[in-house]
Parts: structure tokens; C-alpha cells; sequence
């Protein structure tokens, strides 16, 4: 089980679920997507590719928690500078990244 303080650390930071948070895709592209749900003590969040959470095939991905920041974005801004900054070798950190940077 996870220390009290740590979960309620990662509660607070996390985006909130129905929120739309932004995907770097392996490809170099951007995906639009939405929060479903978490699995903390499981270390998981699970995002959907339509708005809709009543829609049948709701197209499930599973994300690692540590992904949040890396290659899942809650803006669009944010997600555009990693990606720019990954191709030119740059850490995202020295270019002020406006959250989870």
C-alpha cells in the first residue's frame, strides 16, 4: 500500500478525470485524448480517445502514471514544446515548460 501523503500528492496533481490532456505518439505526432480513470496504487491512467464517456468503444489506453509530464501533456502548448525540444536534443526543463516541466 502507498504512504497516505504520496497518494494524496498524486491525487492533487493529476489531471482530472474527463479533462483533455494532449499525447506525444511514437510517430512524433499529437494526440488529443481524455482521462478515463487512475489505478494509482497500480501506477496506471487510462485515457480514451473520444470526449463521450457513454460512448460504447471508448478506444481504452493504458498509460504508466510517470508518462504524465513525459509524453502525456494537459496542454497543447506544453505537449508541442516537448515534442520540438525532443527532436533538437534540448531538455524541456531548460526552456520553461509551463506545467509538469
Amino acid at each position: 500500500m502507498m504512504d497516505p501523503e504520496i497518494r494524496r500528492y498524486l491525487e492533487n496533481s493529476l489531471p482530472k478525470v474527463d479533462s483533455p490532456v494532449w499525447v506525444i505518439n511514437p510517430g512524433r505526432t499529437l494526440t488529443k485524448k481524455w482521462v478515463d480513470g487512475y489505478d494509482i496504487d497500480g501506477g496506471k491512467v487510462y485515457l480514451r480517445s473520444v470526449q463521450s464517456p457513454k460512448v460504447i468503444n471508448r478506444g481504452m489506453m493504458e498509460y504508466e502514471i510517470h508518462d504524465i509530464g513525459d509524453t502525456i501533456h494537459e496542454t497543447y502548448q506544453d505537449a508541442r514544446l516537448r515534442l520540438k525540444y525532443s527532436l533538437t536534443g534540448n531538455r524541456f526543463s531548460e526552456i520553461g515548460g509551463t506545467k509538469n516541466g
